[in-house]
């Protein structure tokens, strides 16, 4: 089994699929802030719909499993999930105008209102999905590729040398 390991001279590789495993095992924190302090900022897209919303919670502690397993399907499962997340939030987003639109043409006052936790919702989808980016070159790199796709030089590592088992 091949095991992603954590280069010391190339932080954002290694710390980038730790973040990822981390912000999905942490998923347990997320729970317990929406059960017991009512703040949802995990997944916001999905605030009216609990049995989908607890649902996305234990696709996302599924996703911190298979990362834990695998680390080289960080990438994929970071960006996968991140792009969902994000497009569930731009849906909740134009359901929140277009009722506002709704209440204007009915003559009645409307109002777009974004809340904290759909800011911090977007954010941390943001931050997961850079950090998927950097995860993907990575394991690009160690796998011997540049971002390019061209076999790496030794210029590559930034250290005069390719990590062990490239030369």
């Amino acid at each position: 089994m091949n095991v992603v390991r954590a280069d010391p001279h190339t932080p954002t590789g290694g710390t980038s699929i730790r973040l990822v495993t981390g912000y999905y095992l942490g998923t347990v924190v997320f729970v317990l802030l929406d059960l017991v302090g009512g703040w949802n900022i995990r997944v916001t897209g999905l605030q009216g719909l609990p049995v989908l919303k607890y649902g996305y919670y234990a696709g996302c502690l599924g996703a911190g499993w298979l990362i834990h397993r695998y680390p080289r399907s960080a990438p994929f499962v970071a960006l996968s999930e991140s792009t969902l997340n994000l497009a569930l939030l731009m849906l909740g987003f134009l359901g929140t105008y277009l009722r506002a639109l709704d209440a204007a043409l009915a003559g009645a006052a409307g109002t777009v209102t974004i809340t904290y936790g759909q800011i911090i919702n977007l954010m941390l989808n943001g931050g997961i999905l850079v950090a998927g980016i950097y995860a993907t070159l990575y394991i690009r790199r160690e796998a011997g590729y540049r971002v390019a796709g061209r076999p790496a030089s030794a210029s590559d590592t930034g250290r005069g040398s390719l990590p062990p088992g490239h030369e």
